[in-house]
């Protein structure tokens, strides 16, 4: 089984501005989406899921604050926790606003120390820009073990990107164990903020049965919303639709009809986990 990925490839520039997704040096299939955003790639004729990959072409630029809770249900996989850190200062987002004219300079040490300082004052887009730099060495040495860390401070703070991306280095046992149940939460709380690879990486994970029960309607009607949101080649939901074997008619009717009522659910989540008791 190779483990390609494509992750989340952008620093983030602007609170507004998110992110291009762009493939890792061109990698075949797709990885995660940090670089891009990272999703593991199977055999042959087996569907491959998202990689991680906001990449850093750009830094981002955020709020200072952080990300409420998303949705009502007491289960934390609905929802995005707000950050346990200090809500990040005046200071830090003149750190953030500093590391991303350097990193536009192509300062990149200086824009490194930049987010640093920001980062460790809470600050959660420059947490995901210093796990994006330590995950594909921009600036500092490659290190995944630091691109986890800070990626899950950000994630906490409800950062969909770094949400993705951790969801891919859990999925894919970079800087971590592989651990599918993490990487099935971070997914989940990425997708409920409508991140299209997420909810394809998190539709794979049934298709696969990864950490989960199989499931390939849950899974089909996951990779037809992502494929809804985000119709570019860079999102490889259509080819792992078709690729998906053991398909009857019925059972794409179930997932289309499956698909429609989570893209129009309050909660998507708690939509398909009804689904997924019956």
């Amino acid at each position: 089984m190779n483990n390609l990925f494509i992750g989340i490839t952008c620093i983030l520039v602007s609170a507004v501005a998110g992110c291009t997704q762009t493939s890792e040096q061109d990698l075949a299939v797709n990885e995660s989406r940090s670089r891009e955003r990272s999703g593991r790639a199977e055999e042959a004729d087996t569907p491959d899921a998202n990689s991680p990959a906001h990449d850093a072409t750009a830094p981002a630029a955020s709020t200072a604050s952080s990300v409420s809770a998303t949705g009502t249900s007491p289960d934390d996989s609905y929802q995005n926790i707000a950050s346990e850190e200090s809500t990040p200062t005046i200071d830090a987002q003149k750190n953030s606003e500093a590391g991303i004219a350097a990193y536009q300079a192509n300062n990149l040490p200086l824009a490194f120390q930049e987010f640093q300082i920001a980062a460790l004052k809470g600050h959660a887009d420059s947490q995901f820009n210093l796990g994006l730099m330590y995950e594909q060495g921009i600036g500092v040495g490659r290190d995944e073990t630091q691109a986890v860390l800070w990626y899950d401070k950000a994630a906490t703070q409800g950062s969909s990107a770094a949400q993705f991306n951790l969801g891919v280095l859990h999925e894919n046992g970079r800087g971590t164990k592989v651990d599918f149940a993490e990487a099935n939460k971070w997914y989940r709380r990425a997708s409920v903020q409508g991140d299209p690879l997420a909810i394809g990486n998190l539709g794979m994970l049934y298709i696969r049965g990864d950490g989960v029960p199989v499931n390939k309607i849950a899974g089909l009607a996951l990779l037809f919303m992502s494929a809804t949101i985000d119709p570019s080649s860079d999102n490889h939901a259509r080819r792992n639709i078709t690729g998906t074997r053991g398909l009857s008619a019925e059972m794409i009717t179930a997932a289309q009809k499956l698909s429609g009522e989570l893209s129009t659910a309050e909660n998507m989540l708690a939509s398909l986990d009804q689904f997924l008791k019956q």
